[in-house]
């Protein structure tokens, strides 16, 4: 039956053109959406495509507080031994401007391998293990779809554990110390997929320790957790169901 309606309106449109006055795009559109309101089938479609948009619209709103989530390595510059730490930031952004979390960072083996140094007058080894905690704060200068420019802020409490090491390579004392430290830097993020990215980071640290005290750079995994959920609500949920949905009501 929809077969021939069409042919209606195609043979009409045809005849129309043919005739003097012409024929009219405007009159043929409205008289055919009128006979597409007309099937039944077609009316749910209709309805179910514009709860999909509604539901677009409610999914990409803008949300005022989300989870933020970083793992980066943090590595000395011009420091005579080598202080790396590695960790993750856990944390929400809000307002799409602020960001705040804690960081947890331990010692990687390359900073827990012996160096040489002195110690009560004698030449020793030393190695030293470390493992801080950070409240952080970052300020959003820059959100563009490729890249992100962030001012961050630390403060940090941790464990300093130190290990000597004498002439006859035997561990003769131990010593663990607490200490405070603070940061402040410039963290790039760069997006070239809106779920994942690469997070770098160059600061200066400051610290009651002073082996941690220096510049430092790092090198990190950003996770898009915003779009993620986004796209998964929406392409693999909502658009899915919509699908199958519109795939029912037209063998039925």
């Amino acid at each position: 039956m929809k077969r021939l309606v069409f042919l209606y309106f195609l043979f009409s449109a045809l005849f129309s053109i043919s005739q003097p006055g012409g024929f009219d795009p405007e009159v043929f559109n409205r008289q055919f959406k009128e006979w597409l309101t007309h099937d039944p089938k077609q009316k749910k479609i209709d309805s179910l495509t514009a709860q999909l948009r509604k539901d677009s619209v409610h999914i990409y709103r803008f949300r005022k507080i989300r989870p933020y989530l970083n793992y980066h390595e943090r590595n000395s510059l011009g420091n005579p031994k080598i202080i790396n730490f590695y960790g993750p930031q856990l944390g929400v952004v809000l307002y799409e401007k602020h960001i705040i979390g804690l960081g947890d960072y331990y010692s990687t083996p390359k900073t827990k391998l012996p160096y040489s140094t002195y110690d009560e007058n004698m030449e020793v080894k030393r190695s030293i293990e470390i493992r801080y905690l950070t409240f952080f704060y970052q300020y959003i200068l820059v959100n563009r779809r490729f890249f992100e420019v962030h001012l961050p802020v630390e403060f940090g409490y941790g464990n300093f554990h130190s290990s000597f090491i004498n002439s006859s390579d035997f561990y003769y004392k131990n010593t663990v110390s607490k200490f405070n430290l603070g940061a402040a830097g410039l963290q790039f993020v760069f997006k070239p997929v809106k779920w994942i990215g690469i997070s770098s980071n160059l600061g200066y640290r400051t610290a009651s320790e002073r082996i941690i005290e220096g510049y430092y750079y790092s090198i990190g995994v950003w996770v898009g957790f915003k779009p993620i959920s986004t796209d998964v609500n929406y392409y693999l949920i909502k658009r899915k169901k919509y699908k199958q949905a519109v795939s029912a009501i037209m063998a039925g």
